[in-house]
């Protein structure tokens, strides 16, 4: 079972019994120390995040956002875990939601689509690309 934070609090296993954490409290502040992932549900918007290490390894460890919606994946960063507070993630899934509003399938659908390339004549009838058009394909009879 994913962790979830729902409301005020984290719900999570532990040598299979079910735990509860307050968020932002002590325990909540050591818990993202360990963890993972976790999901997070709200009337706000929901996500799951996930804790990664920053690419040149200097900059430590951090809380990234992710949903998936009509097969594009939107992405947030939430922070490091000493700022990640039930305000910060409410904050988080509201810019999602936000985002996700924004993109109507048929922008998403747009985004995904494969692009269909000019055929090579057209090349042929504009002026000002003749070097290159006979660099980028075999000119046939």
């Amino acid at each position: 079972m994913t962790p979830t934070v729902q409301g005020e609090t984290l719900v999570y296993q532990q040598d299979g019994q079910d735990l509860l954490l307050t968020v932002d409290s002590e325990a909540w502040y050591a818990w993202l120390e360990t963890a993972s992932t976790f999901s997070f549900v709200s009337e706000t918007g929901n996500f799951t995040a996930r804790r990664e290490q920053s690419g040149h390894k200097r900059g430590g460890w951090y809380w990234k956002a992710y949903r998936k919606q009509h097969g594009k994946l939107f992405t947030r960063y939430i922070g490091k875990s000493g700022i990640i507070t039930l305000a910060r993630l409410q904050a988080v899934a509201q810019s999602l939601s936000v985002a996700l509003e924004e993109k109507t399938p048929e922008d998403l659908a747009r985004m995904t689509a494969p692009r269909v390339h000019a055929p090579i004549q057209d090349m042929r009838n504009d002026s000002l690309t003749p070097l290159l058009a006979t660099k980028l394909y075999v000119n046939f009879p």
